[in-house]
């Protein structure tokens, strides 16, 4: 959580740098009216075209997953290792 703060603070001075002149051209109101649609729909998007929404889903699989792993890790025992030495004639 703290890096992708310490990016978002690292990347503010270039969205300012892209603001202003948009800004100019597109008139502040039509900026942040454009700039809130935008914040509307990407989530939407996100939710409906990327795997976001199923995560608990996906989370729950890997951890039985995992969970099987580990009961068959315990009911597995380990193999005795055998050194066989021929004899040298």
């Amino acid at each position: 959580m703290s890096i992708d703060h310490m990016i978002s603070m690292a990347i503010a001075p270039i969205g300012a740098l892209i603001a202003g002149p948009l800004a100019l051209v597109l008139g502040i109101h039509t900026l942040f009216l454009i700039a809130a649609i935008l914040g509307v729909i990407h989530p939407f998007v996100l939710w409906f075209f990327t795997k976001i929404r199923q995560l608990e889903v996906i989370e729950r699989e890997i951890m039985m997953k995992s969970e099987e792993e580990k009961e068959v890790e315990e009911i597995v025992e380990p193999a005795e290792v055998i050194q066989v030495i021929e004899p040298v004639e």
